[in-house]
This record gives C-alpha cells, sequence and structure tokens, in this order.
C-alpha cells in the first residue's frame, strides 16, 4: 500500500532552517509543481535557525524538503533520473556547515491524478487566489480512507498527486518500507489503499 508522506513537525524531529540567499525567483515555490528547475535557480546554503543535537534524515528547507543520500541514492535505484537532487549546504546557527550534513532538495517531477475522489472520503476546497486551483483533502483522523487508482499510480515510487500536490508525497511501499527498515527519521505516512 502507498503512503501519503509528510516530515515530522514534531519540534524534536523539525529543525528550523531559512534560506542564507537565495535567487530572486520563485523556483522554491516550483518545487512542489514537478517542473524540472536549473541548479542556479535554488538557493544552496540554509542555515538552522535553533539548537538541534541530531537532525533528522527528512527535513524542511523553509519550503521545501531537505533529503539524505542515503533516501537520494535509494530514489535513484527505483525510478533512475526521474526525479531532482539539489545538493544543500547546511550551516549551524553561527554560520559554520554542519560536519557530516550531506543533504538535498528534493523536487518530485512526478505528479499525477491518483486520487479516486468518488472512493476517498473527503470534500473539495476552493483555492484561496483568484487563479488557484481547487484541491482534495481526504478527511483525517478516524475517517481517513484514501483510495488511489492503481492503474494511475501503480508502477511509481515517488510522486505527488495533482488535486493536493502542495500537501505531502507519496511514496510506494517498496519506498516506505525500505525507509522503515534503514530506520530513516522522521517521517509520516498516512496508509492509502488502492481502488481494487
Amino acid at each position: 500500500m502507498p503512503y501519503l508522506c509528510n516530515q515530522s513537525r514534531t519540534p524534536r524531529y523539525a529543525p528550523m532552517f531559512e534560506w542564507v540567499s537565495k535567487p530572486d525567483n520563485d523556483a522554491v515555490w516550483r518545487l512542489k509543481q514537478g517542473v524540472r528547475l536549473a541548479p542556479e535557480e535554488l538557493p544552496t546554503h540554509a542555515q538552522l535557525r535553533t539548537r538541534f543535537k541530531t537532525l533528522p534524515d527528512f527535513i524542511h528547507l523553509a519550503s521545501a524538503w531537505g533529503v539524505t543520500d542515503a533516501f537520494r541514492d535509494k530514489v535513484e535505484e527505483l525510478e533512475p533520473g526521474v526525479h531532482q537532487f539539489f545538493p544543500v549546504t547546511l550551516l549551524d546557527p553561527k554560520g559554520v556547515p554542519i560536519e557530516g550534513a550531506h543533504y538535498s532538495i528534493l523536487n518530485v517531477m512526478t505528479i499525477v491524478q491518483a486520487m479516486d475522489t468518488e472512493l476517498t472520503h473527503g470534500d473539495w476546497i476552493e483555492p484561496r487566489r483568484p487563479n488557484g486551483k481547487r484541491i482534495f483533502e481526504p478527511a483525517r483522523g478516524v475517517n481517513l480512507h484514501m483510495v488511489l487508482r492503481r492503474d494511475v499510480a501503480g508502477s511509481l515510487h515517488l510522486w505527488r498527486d495533482a488535486l493536493r500536490p502542495e500537501s505531502g508525497v507519496f511514496f510506494s511501499d517498496v519506498l516506505w518500507d525500505w525507509v522503515q527498515r534503514q530506520k530513516l527519521k522522521k517521517l509520516v505516512g498516512e496508509r492509502a489503499i488502492w481502488a481494487d
């Protein structure tokens, strides 16, 4: 079964980073749209704003996902050349590079409409901006029943859903199981089911 994943928001697993400097463009926001980007469009340094002893494997880099080399390598093994990874230098609160912190900005390039809105309990949410799109928000908690179409996403390992591209990343069961076996920290996953 696939999982809808997000980095943990629990303070002990969620170090706060800010971009040191970023190009004057909207590329960071386009990371959630499946748009191929050039390395020079993205920031290269992020500074830790909170004290933190050990960094988790999945981190918030302002509005982007930061992932370790181990995760990058596994995704490349499963879907070679599909997604983009941009190396980023992480700095401590004093501006010194964090030793042993090998992370990349993740750009998920696959966006498909896999969520079955007839079988998934949820609601359509109207856009907040004039040019925004409606998104589908599955019900949470005991009502969570997210159903995906296998014919659309069954062969994928990492993707965003077109109905909610800014709200998490889907992992295949193969990728999710690998993350769990490797004890990578700290990811929150909500299990979805296939329509068939």
